[in-house]
């Protein structure tokens, strides 16, 4: 655009589609979207009622829309959504205008917000016709022209909203192609707070709100026993632009020396920009260590000893729901008593959630299992899980089916669990056992409940062998009970998941025939519920991808069992093969964000509540990435573990608030924490140690589930990655071997 105005030239650029240095960060620019009469994100403002405000199908500067203004009597507008932003933002914006023979000036303005509320207005000039023409005299568009702004956040603004406005006039305005970019000098760098694994992923994210030139890295640090070092790699930007920013990658996954480095970003800015020279970023200070993952396995195993109930934990609380719980009719009365005390507290209060705790049980018997080689004390994980598993039992009926849950009366907020009731079964203030009276509900948590109970009877080391023959006889009845005809319709890939994941777990105890027949019929109706497109159905007939926001996709984890468990198996071919295909169609919604965790989840930044995922995608994101590490054991496909170490990285806090979601990991953290305990001396901030949490944003908060599978998910990747380290450690000793035969 020559020697044009810069925003001049971006707002035209805008218009043709063209590439530009900043990101119009603005939905629904050219206002083709929308329904019943109103474009969408766009609302009507000032004397609108006044004015004859249209979106308009009869005149516009591209697409087949426009907004119009006309007979204003008195100044109105339309305006855009809030777009969030930081002290150091500069807005720039403009948009197309045209304008009949007796309109009134026309121009935008930026509104900007402080927590949903106008503190403060930056307008712009009026548009002029005559301003479109480059200084070389060449015309363009005589009908449209710019409207232009630009400002600075004020301080304590978060965010700001464009608004197209009309003063009074006799004659029609209509604005189409509108921009607004936001310009900030800072290249933000984002890893893993905790360090990455000697043999594992390595990537950082960079990120920026000008397109930068020519980026190069630095790696610069110590490693172990040797001396200081500086190394260059290459930036390579990712095509997904996302949140108003231009991101990149850098990858240091072959660089393999343990030590403590930090990464250094260098890029100049686009020619104009008004900024000289070479910009630079530092990453925060980082590990290489072939012991991170097993060490976060130890921290995060170590929440659930907080959460118990039924027991006084030194440090924590004192005993509490000793009288756990009473059964209730639908009036209030007490009908019976479960001696429920035992489980865990859900990490947001004191509730008890059957479908919760047989998570934590697999995911700690997993853990045991797994760490025979490096977990310690030996034992810890299968002691922690016997807590879960004493409660499990407890809620069994006669049937094989389960009570689900014991509600939490009390406030966590303002007093210790221990008095919420007076812990005297059978005096009236027990807390009520309840109960689903769905069948298909009903056999689903029976199945789910049978395979965490048969995975704990599988772990190796039992120190209490009374406890694992509970376990596994109250495991076989609930998988009686969950395939007992006429089996329940509406959940089909729920309840043949869980009965397939049971039916692997039972085998690894027993080695019964009869176990794996069971889970031959069940693999089958997995495999046939799988769409062509790689993802499952809930249902036959249903045409949506079945997942649990919570408890995520426990039937490919079940796939991933046979194939492993089976590996010559009638349907370990068809069971690898599905595995393949799932994760080929996870692997697109991976790839559709720059920080590697599904798109659909993640692409609203700024959301405080997610819609779909109550508290959170965290319990989402680490379920995901268990199933891609037991698909990875199952197929031997390395490309798997990457799409878990990418999930477990944003909770490390490779993710675009910079925060590490792991509590006492050693990465910066949320300020405030959902649930404070006042009442505990040094824990009154309500921090756990080793607890996931919930979101980036907001009062931070756990659940016991999102627990479970961060535990069994650092289990399952150190595993591989000591797997992947046997293997370099092959290879290399097979180069060593040529070259000295060589000479």
């Amino acid at each position: 655009m020559g020697s044009m105005p810069w925003l001049l030239a971006i707002t035209l650029a805008a218009a043709s589609g063209e590439e530009m240095w900043l990101i119009n960060i603005l939905q629904n620019p050219s206002f083709e979207e929308g329904a019943e009469g109103r474009p969408s994100q766009w609302t009507q403002g000032g004397a609108a009622a006044r004015a004859d405000l249209a979106w308009d199908s009869a005149c516009w500067r591209s697409g087949e829309r426009s907004l119009r203004i006309g007979r204003a009597s008195e100044a109105a507008w339309w305006e855009g959504p809030r777009i969030p932003v930081r002290p150091a933002d500069t807005v720039r914006s403009g948009v197309l205008v045209k304008k009949e023979p007796g309109a009134g000036a026309a121009r935008i303005a930026l509104v900007w917000i402080r927590e949903g509320r106008e503190v403060g207005i930056t307008p712009g000039p009026p548009a002029e016709a005559g301003k479109e023409k480059e200084e070389e005299g060449e015309e363009t568009d005589t009908e449209w022209f710019p409207a232009v702004v630009a400002g600075s956040s004020p301080p304590g603004a978060d965010g700001v909203r464009l608004r197209l406005v009309a003063e009074p006039g006799r004659g029609a305005v209509w604005f189409d192609d509108v921009f607004l970019g936001i310009d900030n000098p800072e290249i933000e760098v984002f890893g893993s707070h905790v360090g990455f694994h000697t043999v594992g992923l390595k990537e950082f994210v960079v990120r920026s709100r000008v397109a930068l030139i020519d980026p190069y890295a630095i790696l610069a640090g110590v490693p172990d026993g040797g001396e200081r070092i500086r190394k260059g790699f290459e930036v390579h930007p990712i095509p997904v632009r996302m949140w108003g920013y231009f991101h990149c990658v850098v990858d240091l996954t072959d660089f393999l020396r343990p030590g403590t480095y930090a990464i250094e970003i260098y890029a100049r800015f686009p020619d104009g920009y008004g900024k000289e020279g070479d910009r630079k970023a530092t990453g925060r200070t980082f590990r290489i260590s072939d012991r991170i993952y097993c060490d976060l396995a130890r921290l995060a195993s170590g929440w659930f000893a907080p959460e118990r109930c039924g027991v006084a934990v030194p440090g924590w609380h004192g005993a509490c729901h000793l009288d756990d719980g009473a059964l209730r009719s639908l009036e209030g009365d007490v009908t019976g008593f479960v001696e429920a005390a035992g489980g865990w507290h859900d990490g947001s209060d004191y509730s008890k959630l059957v479908d919760w705790n047989w998570p934590a049980v697999l995911a700690l018997a997993d853990l045991e299992r797994l760490g025979a080689g490096w977990l310690e004390p030996k034992g810890r994980a299968l002691e922690e899980a016997a807590w879960g598993v004493r409660f499990l039992v407890a809620m069994a009926r006669s049937d094989g089916s389960f009570y689900t849950a014991v509600a939490g009366g009390g406030d966590p907020f303002v007093r210790p669990p221990e008095a919420e009731t007076d812990n005297r079964p059978r005096t009236g203030d027990e807390r009520p056992v309840l109960s689903s009276g769905a069948p298909v509900q009903a056999a689903v948590l029976a199945a789910r409940v049978a395979w965490g109970l048969a995975a704990f009877a599988a772990a190796p080391g039992h120190a209490d062998p009374d406890l694992r023959g509970r376990a596994l006889r109250a495991s076989r009845r609930s998988l009686a009970f969950a395939m007992r005809p006429p089996l329940p319709k509406g959940k089909d890939i729920d309840l043949w998941g869980a009965v397939l994941g049971a039916a692997c777990a039972l085998w690894r105890t027993s080695g019964d025939a009869e176990d794996q027949d069971i889970a031959d019929d069940a693999i089958q109706l997995v495999l046939r519920l799988q769409h062509p497109e790689g993802w499952f159905r809930g249902a036959e007939g249903e045409e949506t991808a079945a997942f649990d926001p919570q408890i995520g996709f426990p039937f490919v984890v079940a796939l991933a069992d046979y194939a492993a468990v089976f590996p010559d198996g009638s349907f370990a071919g068809p069971a690898r093969d599905a595995l393949e295909r799932f994760f080929s169609f996870e692997d697109r919604l991976l790839q559709a964000t720059p920080f590697g965790v599904p798109a659909e989840y993640s692409r609203a930044e700024e959301r405080r509540a997610f819609p779909l995922i109550p508290g959170g995608p965290s319990a989402y994101y680490c379920a995901t990435a268990y199933a891609a590490l037991r698909a990875a054991e199952a197929t031997r496909n390395p490309r798997f573990v990457f799409v878990a170490e990418r999930i477990l990285q944003w909770i490390l806090g490779e993710n675009p608030r910079d925060t590490c979601l792991l509590t006492g990991a050693g990465g910066r953290e949320p300020a405030t924490y959902l649930r404070p305990h006042p009442w505990i001396p040094g824990h009154e901030d309500g921090r756990i140690p080793g607890g996931v949490i919930g979101w980036i944003e907001g009062p931070a908060s756990y659940s016991t589930v999102a627990q479970a599978w961060v535990v069994a998910s650092f289990a399952e990747i150190e595993r591989a990655l000591r797997e992947r380290a046997r293997i370099l450690d092959e290879v290399e000793e097979e180069r060593r071997r040529r070259r000295e035969g060589g000479r």
